[in-house]
């Protein structure tokens, strides 16, 4: 049985605008990597919101229209819609963010040959600025699939590489709208649950004693957008201060309060 045809066919995207966009502004060096603060996107020009870090401060959601197509924009985000090339503005005036939300593209032979969407060798993730962009006690958490590999990696080189002290592994549980597994959990090709790997950057042995529960299961019926996740903000910010700055990386969706970043963003 083919679960939930209808919504996911309503829910494809059309088209890789804003992801062939970024690809032809990073072939040239952009020519302003600061700040904007975003008051209307007609104002700004058709071509400035690229490599270029866009703060929307407004209380209020808003819709924006660039190069002829509409967008919605959450209150007090901001965005860097680019990739890899063009991370630069993200450290800007020195800053850093408390809670750092990480969903890479994993290299996927079945993402690949269907062109879903573009996916990253594990190497290329070692370009991210972690040490930068993170912190004295940041919350670092990663999304990773079922993979033993993809594990290793994360756990063994990567994390250690930025630093990051692994704490906690959480879960995210797929259930239908009855509440049950989506699949059942025994079967080797499939698992209903994905993978949350935490970690704090810590330079101070006080940070490194924040309580982040050990395991944590998350149920949530998934979206019709392939491999979208479920906002966690709510759940998350129980862990970093209050006034915490957070970012997305690999963002495909803006989020009220956050910083997000990606090529589709």
């Amino acid at each position: 049985m083919d679960n939930n045809l209808t919504a996911r066919q309503a829910a494809r995207l059309t088209d890789s605008f804003l992801v062939d966009m970024v690809e032809l502004a990073g072939q040239t060096d952009p020519e302003d990597t600061s700040s904007i603060t975003l008051t209307d996107i007609s104002d700004k020009g058709d071509g400035i919101l690229v490599n270029c870090l866009v703060e929307h401060e407004s209380e209020r959601a808003s819709e924006r229209k660039w190069m002829g197509r509409h967008y919605l924009l959450p209150p007090h985000c901001s965005f860097l819609l680019s990739d890899l090339r063009h991370v630069s503005p993200l450290l800007q005036d020195g800053r850093q963010y408390d809670l750092i939300v990480i969903d890479p593209p994993w290299h996927n032979k079945s993402v690949k040959r269907k062109k879903k969407y573009w996916t990253l060798d594990n190497d290329d993730l070692r370009q991210l600025p972690i040490r930068d962009l993170a912190a004295d006690g940041c919350l670092v958490v990663m999304w990773v699939t079922n993979r033993q590999t993809i594990h290793q990696y994360v756990t063994q080189e990567l994390f250690p590489e930025w630093r990051v002290k692994i704490i906690a592994h959480w879960y995210w549980l797929k259930v239908t709208m009855q509440g049950v597994p989506v699949c059942d959990l025994d079967v080797s090709m499939k698992k209903p649950y994905e993978t949350l790997i935490l970690g704090h950057v810590c330079h101070t042995e006080t940070l490194s004693k924040i309580s982040v529960p050990d395991v944590k299961v998350i149920a949530s019926v998934p979206s019709s957008v392939h491999s979208q996740k479920p906002p966690l903000y709510d759940i998350l910010r129980a862990y970093v201060p209050k006034d915490a700055r957070c970012l997305e990386l690999f963002a495909r969706n803006l989020q009220p309060g956050l910083t997000s970043w990606g090529n589709e963003v």
